[in-house]
C-alpha cells in the first residue's frame, strides 16, 4: 500500500475545509509539536536538538506495543533523508493530518501500513 510514503497526499487533503485546516487544525498541531519539542529540549544533554525524539513521540501517542514504534518509523521515513530518528514539524503535521483530518481511504491505508509489519503488502499475523 505505502500510502503514508506518498508525497502526492497534501497536507490539505480535504480541500472543501481548507479554511478550517489553515486557521484551526494546523495552528493547533503546530502548538502541540512545539510543546513536545520543548520537552525534548528540556531533557538533559539535548538542548541543541530540534524535533521530537522517539520517547517523546511514543509517550504522546500512547499506542500499545509495537504499533507506536511502527508509526514512529513510518513518520521518520517520509521526509527525513538523514534518518536522524527525530520527527520534524512537517512529518508531525502530515501524520496528525492523516490520523485526525483525512479521508477514510487515507486512514485505512495508514492503519493497513501500521499492521503490515514486514512491508509485503499483506497484514502480518
Amino acid at each position: 500500500m505505502g500510502e503514508f510514503d506518498n508525497d502526492t497526499t497534501s497536507l490539505l487533503d480535504i480541500k472543501h475545509n481548507e479554511h478550517f485546516v489553515k486557521t484551526v487544525f494546523l495552528p493547533y498541531v503546530t502548538d502541540v509539536y512545539k510543546d513536545l519539542a520543548e520537552r525534548v529540549k528540556s531533557s538533559k544533554d539535548t538542548s541543541n536538538i530540534n524535533g521530537i525524539n522517539k520517547l517523546t513521540f511514543l509517550s504522546f501517542l500512547n499506542l500499545p506495543g509495537i504499533l507506536g514504534d511502527k508509526l514512529f518509523n513510518m513518520c521518520c521515513s517520509t521526509d527525513n533523508k538523514s534518518k536522524s530518528q527525530m520527527v520534524s514539524l512537517i512529518e508531525f503535521r502530515k501524520l496528525m493530518q492523516k490520523i485526525f483530518y483525512s479521508r477514510v481511504e487515507t486512514k485505512l491505508n495508514l492503519i493497513f501500513d501500521i499492521y503490515d509489519f514486514d512491508n509485503d503488502g499483506k497484514i502480518s499475523t
